[in-house]
């Protein structure tokens, strides 16, 4: 099932939102010693018991379905405002923040699987440009909120795996942040330092 050219059965051979390799299509690499099993779990979610590693797994379940969406939304975001980027570096911390979101969305939609036994439910994100200094500074509070989320998801859990998978999207998002805060004072739009192409 395809949502606005996004496979929703993210780990595919073709799927653009991130690497693939590996038993069970996990992500280049694999999983650690002690992960989560070859073939992943049955159809029906997480094993017997799983839930219990949650303080509130219902709340855990509806969060990591608003993330998948925000990650989906921010890569079309993300996407555009390059296209407008002033000059070639601004675009790149850009679009290496888009291919992130890209990774953090293959990432989420496979978890959610793995929890519910069911695909997650993406909407089509109506984006509206701004200009770009201030799609970039939109950028810094929103990849700031998701850090934040993200942060207390990682709390709300005693699962090594799911704590892992929380991590690297938190720290990716603080990274982002950081590289937005650099290309709003280069772009800054009113420094001289990025000029037009």
């Amino acid at each position: 099932m395809f949502y606005g050219g996004l496979p929703i059965k993210p780990f595919v051979l073709n799927n653009p939102y991130g690497p693939v390799a590996g038993a069970g299509g996990y992500p280049v690499g694999g999983y650690p010693a002690g992960g989560y099993p070859a073939g992943g779990y049955p159809a029906g979610g997480y094993p017997a018991g799983g839930a219990m590693m949650f303080s509130d797994f219902n709340k855990f379940i509806s969060d990591l379905a608003t993330a998948i969406n925000d990650e989906y939304e921010a890569a079309k975001f993300y996407t555009e405002l390059a296209a407008i980027a002033p000059c070639e570096e601004a675009r790149d911390f850009i679009l290496h923040a888009r291919d992130d979101e890209k990774k953090h969305y293959s990432m989420f939609c496979r978890l959610y699987l793995e929890l519910t036994g069911r695909q997650p439910v993406v909407s089509e994100p109506n984006i509206q440009m701004p200009a770009f200094c201030t799609g970039v500074m939109k950028s810094v509070k929103d990849e700031l909120e998701a850090a934040e989320m993200y942060r207390e998801m990682l709390l709300a859990t005693t699962s090594m795996r799911v704590r892992d998978i929380m991590f690297v999207a938190m720290t990716d998002e603080m990274e982002h942040a950081t590289r937005f805060t650099f290309v709003y004072s280069m772009a800054d739009c009113h420094v001289d330092e990025c000029e037009a192409d």
